[in-house]
């Protein structure tokens, strides 16, 4: 983790924001598609292919997203359209929104929160998939919603990530 926390702190947030391309309001509705990873297989994205994580806590006590980690996992911003698209290999039922304290929304995905990982700096990049912090595990997510493991396979989780 240290690389990823030495990534975010270099430069201005909304220099690393930018980096992303994520993290704030989408023009239109957000996307959701299926993206076919080496490493993993297939794996949700965003539109343009970043990928999405979850997050797990791994006990009790871990401490919400907010402040200092959405600078490392920023918020996958569902923007002021009320619908959240996705491709053919995206459940719509699974496919969903939560509020934010700001006003806007989040997009999420079975269930589960999503955010970008800042040290993915282009589509394609999966270097979040199984980082553990003090907010709890970081995983990508398989077409149906499930938190992949090391191999790539869907597992079930261990907590909740709607915090």
């Amino acid at each position: 983790m240290a690389w990823g926390f030495a990534t975010a702190c270099s430069g201005s947030n909304q220099e690393r924001t930018e980096r992303l391309g994520g993290g704030v309001a989408q023009d239109g509705p957000a996307q959701l598609k299926v993206t076919r990873s080496p490493q993993y297989g297939p794996i949700v994205t965003d539109g343009s292919g970043r990928a999405v994580y979850r997050v797990e806590s791994r006990r009790e006590g871990s401490r919400p997203c907010t402040e200092g980690c959405l600078v490392v996992w920023p918020v996958f911003h569902a923007g002021d359209a009320s619908a959240v698209s996705g491709d053919s290999a995206i459940s719509a039922q699974r496919i969903g929104r939560r509020a934010l304290p700001d006003g806007g929304f989040q997009v999420t995905y079975g269930g589960h929160a999503l955010y970008y990982y800042i040290g993915d700096l282009a589509p394609g990049q999966t270097l979040g998939h199984n980082v553990e912090d003090a907010w709890g595990e970081w995983h990508l997510l398989n077409p149906s919603g499930r938190a992949l493991d090391e191999s790539g396979r869907g597992r079930r989780g261990r907590g909740s990530d709607d915090r």
